[in-house]
């Protein structure tokens, strides 16, 4: 086989080879939005007609879901690392004490760093974002940050397949984690997860305390007040979810409440949590799409400003306002935002498009920042959907099982 220097030559030249592929795209797409912005279409007396399309040969929900574009958001990034930034060193995982302490740390801090930026209407910064920044932050030189989140990536991996029997609960803990901040592969993660997760957090222990709560040993197998945990998940589901909580989501923190003898394992709740959110979010993927294909009428995925608005109308209307009426327009000047915005994340994901043709999975991740869907109204700006209420100080009662 090849040496160690030529494998990692190799793998660091892959990695060139990507990041010139996507600066092209991103130039040619910012040409594109200049040529538009210096020479404005002329509009046409008649408008010409869109060339047909076989219904046959439009992408359909299913072969947009499995075309790989929702595994790649652009936020994911920040665990794409340049190979050479560690020397030809070999990267160990994390040790696993180590691991769920600094999770707990990161998890604190993301809650009240949340908090500051809601407070001054500053977006929130994505968890990958946020994680890789405050190792930087933490470590001074990037490359030794870079490393230690390389480290922790491998952990998280490996440490998710761990062995459950013996009542350590660390494989489940560094699943959600993984899951939470997107180091493990899910369709339906979004950004918003953390939101949701956060704030659920938060109204349990108050955010100054997650980390005291969530830092303790593998066995401990912390428990939480049920009501409580029912409560959170109610309060945060409707905050930065779909609507109202699904019953059998809540008939089943009930029965995990009796099967525990009252209580509820912090762990196990929080897994099942997060896996429904994961689940929920990729069925309003599916259905988004579902919208996108059926106002791309010849699926070539060029919309222009009308046909855009007419989509995301429809989109907030499929379920109406409740009953019985309509949700009212969205307003120009947003959809014109949010047509702006999908055209962008579209060079991004397929950075050898034209610059017209927007990409499905695009409009979908940023309709998605922008709470664009049924259950929800749409908001003006993508940084926090609905700042979460203040914790009232109620605090988990916890102890060991």
């Amino acid at each position: 086989g090849d040496s160690e220097e030529v494998q990692e030559l190799r793998a660091e030249n892959e990695f060139l080879k990507e990041e010139l592929e996507r600066i092209r795209g991103e130039l040619a797409n910012m040409e594109a939005q200049m040529q538009q912005l210096l020479h404005p279409p002329v509009v046409e007396q008649e408008e010409e007609e869109k060339p047909k399309v076989d219904e046959g040969k439009k992408a359909t929900v299913e072969e947009l879901m499995d075309s790989g574009k929702f595994k790649t958001p652009r936020v994911l990034g920040a665990y794409k690392i340049n190979p050479k930034t560690f020397k030809g060193k070999t990267i160990n995982p994390t040790p696993v004490q180590q691991m769920l302490s600094l999770i707990a740390n990161i998890l604190e801090e993301k809650a009240r760093a949340d908090a500051v930026d809601d407070s001054v209407s500053n977006d929130r910064q994505s968890l990958p974002e946020f994680l890789k920044d405050t190792l930087i932050h933490r470590f001074g030189l990037k490359s030794i940050a870079l490393t230690n989140l390389q480290a922790l990536i491998l952990g998280v991996r490996k440490g998710a397949k761990g062995d459950e029997s013996k009542g350590d609960d660390t494989p489940r803990r560094l699943r959600v984690f993984g899951y939470l901040s997107g180091i493990l592969d899910h369709d339906g993660w979004h950004e918003d997860l953390s939101n949701f997760v956060l704030d659920a957090l938060g109204s349990m222990f108050r955010r100054e305390n997650i980390k005291e709560n969530m830092d303790h040993g593998p066995k401990k197998n912390l428990a939480v007040d049920a009501a409580l945990a029912l409560e959170s998940t109610t309060d945060a589901w409707g905050r930065y979810a779909f609507g109202a909580i699904p019953p059998d989501m809540h008939d089943r923190i009930v029965d995990m409440a009796r099967e525990a003898g009252g209580a509820l394992r912090l762990h196990d709740w929080l897994e099942l949590i997060v896996m429904r959110w994961l689940d929920a979010s990729h069925q309003v993927q599916k259905d988004m799409l579902s919208t996108f294909i059926a106002h791309d009428s010849n699926g070539d995925g060029v919309l222009d400003f009308e046909e855009f608005k007419g989509m995301v109308n429809a989109l907030i209307n499929a379920t109406g306002s409740g009953e019985g009426e309509e949700a009212p327009p969205v307003d120009e000047k947003l959809v014109s935002k949010i047509f702006s915005e999908a055209l962008e994340e579209s060079g991004h994901m397929d950075p050898g498009g034209d610059g017209d043709a927007m990409v499905p999975q695009a409009f979908v991740r940023v309709a998605r920042q922008y709470r664009l869907s049924t259950s929800h109204k749409p908001i003006s700006s993508p940084a926090h959907a609905i700042a979460p209420a203040e914790s009232a100080g109620r605090r988990a009662s916890s102890a060991e099982g």
